[in-house]
């Protein structure tokens, strides 16, 4: 399981971890992790963006035994991936209208993702497609906390 100390499943995410604050990775605890886990994998996404579902941000082979991620910090022994910012690291949300969902998608493997260079979501996924310690669904939520721009509407989450 996933959370943040720094907001609810289904609520704002404060403008810190945002584009319209100092976009700081936000603060995350991770729970109940099985103990023949040799990796996690922690990918934020919005499916509301207009283009397509757009990656906020990629940590790979993050240490099982992690417990939390601090703000602003990568676990150690962790990679980051590419987000479809154009570049590695956190990207806070930034919808250009509307409200959006961010889902924090958290995923236990039962092997180290080894590659050369950094991983793309695709590329990611299709790397660990049988290596989930659960095929049914990875652990923690489906879904995130939802980010308001100024423009926010309404949405069934």
């Amino acid at each position: 399981t996933i959370t943040s100390t720094a907001f609810q499943n289904n609520e704002s995410i404060p403008a810190k971890y945002t584009c319209d604050g100092e976009n700081f990775s936000p603060p995350l605890v991770f729970s109940e992790i099985p103990e023949n886990a040799q990796s996690l994998v922690l990918i934020v996404d919005d499916p509301d963006s207009p283009s397509k579902d757009f990656t906020h941000w990629l940590i790979y082979n993050i240490p099982p035994s992690t417990r939390q991620s601090i703000e602003k910090q990568v676990p150690p022994g962790s990679t980051q991936g590419m987000t479809d910012f154009g570049q590695v690291g956190y990207g806070g949300p930034c919808p250009p209208s509307g409200t959006h969902r961010y889902f924090l998608d958290f995923s236990v493997l039962i092997r180290f993702l080894i590659c050369r260079k950094v991983l793309q979501k695709r590329l990611c996924r299709k790397r660990w497609k049988v290596m989930f310690w659960d095929p049914q669904n990875s652990l923690g939520y489906t879904k995130g906390a939802k980010a308001i721009s100024s423009q926010s509407k309404q949405q069934a989450l």
